[in-house]
């Protein structure tokens, strides 16, 4: 397991991504990962890796560094993070210049490591970030309202009844059990016989195995 500080370099642009991490490799696959997946964090890094594709990016370590017996790991974390991810954030993408420096060559979005600090937002982006929140209060609030409770329980309240075995129900356990795979069916294909049998199936062995563990216990 080593730590230390790494970087994703555009060997086209010369852009660089610089960050620190307790475990190097798991670092460098999640980057990959949510990049391949379009989900990563930094919208600059992201776009530019759609642009100009994988292959165009190097990764590469920039200094290992080990935990001291006598350093605990908040410590460490502080020494990794504060002080040598800071130092080449500085170094290499001029984080500390009250200048357009840093946003031309850095694919990091914050110029302090760890943290908001030195972020500049757009005005379009705090639009979205409080449309957002504002979004998620309501929705809170709708689903602890009297209204929208009455509104669930008069859906789940409502009751079909199967073509053939005449047996009422809910909406859900219609379409599963009823109706075209309902047992009277004359007409139930093959398919929906073994899809009932392996649900059975399933049902079963879920309770044998919870009476198992509840023996055991």
């Amino acid at each position: 397991m080593e730590s230390g500080i790494y970087q994703f370099r555009n060997i086209i642009t010369d852009q660089k991504y610089i960050g620190s991490a307790f475990i190097l490799t798991k670092r460098k696959e999640e980057h990959l990962a949510c990049l391949r997946k379009n989900k990563h964090h930094s919208y600059k890094f992201q776009q530019s890796f759609n642009e100009f594709g994988e292959d165009k990016f190097e990764y590469s370590i920039l200094q290992y560094i080990n935990k001291l017996e006598i350093e605990s790991k908040k410590d460490f974390r502080l020494r990794l993070v504060n002080d040598r991810e800071q130092f080449y954030l500085d170094t290499l993408l001029f984080a500390s210049e009250n200048n357009s420096k840093f946003d031309d060559f850095a694919y990091n979005i914050n110029r302090k490591a760890d943290s908001n600090l030195g972020s500049l937002f757009t005005q379009e982006h705090k639009d979205r970030i409080g449309q957002s929140q504002r979004e998620s209060i309501y929705n809170q609030k709708v689903r602890k309202s009297k209204a929208f409770r009455d509104k669930i329980r008069k859906i789940t309240s409502i009751k079909y009844q199967c073509i053939h075995c005449k047996i009422k129900c809910d909406l859900r356990n219609l379409r599963r059990w009823h109706n075209d795979n309902c047992h009277l069916n004359p007409n139930r294909t093959q398919l929906s016989i073994d899809n009932e049998l392996k649900s059975i199936n399933k049902m079963k062995n879920s309770k044998a195995n919870t009476k198992s563990i509840n023996y055991e216990t």
